[in-house]
């Protein structure tokens, strides 16, 4: 991805195209990207922030809320989710973001901030972690029918 111009809120809106299929993550897809970390050393943090700011702002401006983050609670978010997140991608905060405005991870009322916001994406984190176990564990069932051990007549260990 080249930074040299920031991508705007459409570009990164479709970075979630085609990750999820049947309702679930399409892990190997993400798998594919780089992740924060990788992405902070390329680029900077400062150009990662504003593309993360984009998809939070468009997440935010969504809801009306009585209670809205400051500047600097926005920015300090912002470097929290670098902080806590680093190893996820653009890729699943796009996803996120998208799937978060559903209420699927929770649903906002009066307030977004980042109690509301980590806790929604620790739920994110939590379904992704089952999206790759079962994807892990459908690729052992296809190994092991594949394997030599299960061929009719062969002795199993």
């Amino acid at each position: 991805m080249e930074l040299a111009k920031l991508p705007d809120l459409k570009q990164l809106s479709r970075l979630s195209t085609g990750i999820i299929k049947n309702g679930q993550i399409q892990v190997h897809r993400i798998f594919e990207k780089p992740q924060l970390s990788t992405l902070i050393l390329q680029h900077g943090k400062t150009n990662i922030k504003k593309l993360l700011a984009v998809l939070l702002d468009d997440f935010v401006m969504s809801f009306k809320t009585a209670n809205r983050m400051t500047p600097t609670e926005y920015s300090s978010v912002l470097d929290n989710i670098i902080m806590e997140y680093w190893n996820l991608r653009l890729e699943d905060f796009a996803l996120f973001f998208n799937r978060a405005k559903t209420g699927i991870y929770g649903k906002i009322f009066n307030r977004i901030d980042q109690e509301v916001l980590f806790g929604m994406l620790d739920e994110y984190v939590k379904q992704r972690s089952k999206d790759i176990e079962q994807k892990h564990e459908q690729q052992k069932a296809v190994a092991k029918k594949k394997s030599p051990q299960n061929e009719k007549g062969r002795k199993k260990f």
